[in-house]
């Protein structure tokens, strides 16, 4: 009976100590970027987190202090591409869906603390989700991925128009009468878009 209780006992420590493990690494996470500040030179930075309107948080090399900026003020803001987000990436090019969506989806959730800069894994990789869920016809999929978008503010143009289709996509289902639905969300998008009824 002791060594059931020495078991017990030591299992809960080690799912405890993973269960540390895990949050330090996900408080530890960062991205390497290229930025220009206001009135800077161009100079390679590690971003340590965002607030989700377009703010972002570094330490200054120079001083070693938390400091804060806009991505909107920088005349550069490139985030470099990951090497997760580099391999999800080669599945979705290669044509291997079910694997590039699994993998932008533990992309998504790795950087969920970028969301809401310009060009951020996160929301990049939830992009390219949506879009492995409409290739895949997984119209479920598709509505639940667009419900929960994160960082939807910091897409522009055509990232933007991608989202948009895919929340028209979205409205497809199995039932007969889902092509009026799909219609008027194209009407409401693209309001001079007229179809014709036959």
């Amino acid at each position: 009976m002791k060594s059931f209780k020495l078991i017990g006992f030591a299992l809960a420590a080690f799912s405890c100590v993973q269960f540390a493990t895990a949050q330090e690494a996900a408080a530890k996470t960062k991205l390497s970027a290229v930025v220009q500040l206001p009135g800077g030179k161009t100079e390679m930075i590690e971003l340590e987190r965002t607030d989700g309107d377009g703010s972002f948080f570094y330490t200054d090399k120079s001083t070693a202090q938390l400091m804060t900026a806009m991505a909107s003020t920088c005349k550069t803001f490139y985030i470099q591409t990951p090497n997760d987000m580099a391999n999800a990436l080669r599945d979705f090019y290669g044509n291997e869906l079910a694997d590039a969506r699994k993998g932008f989806a533990a992309v998504k959730k790795k950087y969920a603390a970028f969301a809401g800069l310009p060009g951020s894994p996160c929301t990049m990789a939830a992009l390219h989700e949506i879009t492995c869920a409409v290739r895949m016809l997984d119209f479920a999929g598709v509505q639940a991925l667009a419900a929960a978008f994160p960082g939807e503010k910091a897409l522009t143009g055509s990232d933007a128009a991608r989202l948009a289709a895919a929340r028209v996509v979205a409205l497809i289902t199995d039932k007969p009468d889902s092509f009026g639905a799909v219609k008027a969300a194209v009407v409401a998008v693209v309001p001079a878009v007229t179809i014709a009824n036959r």
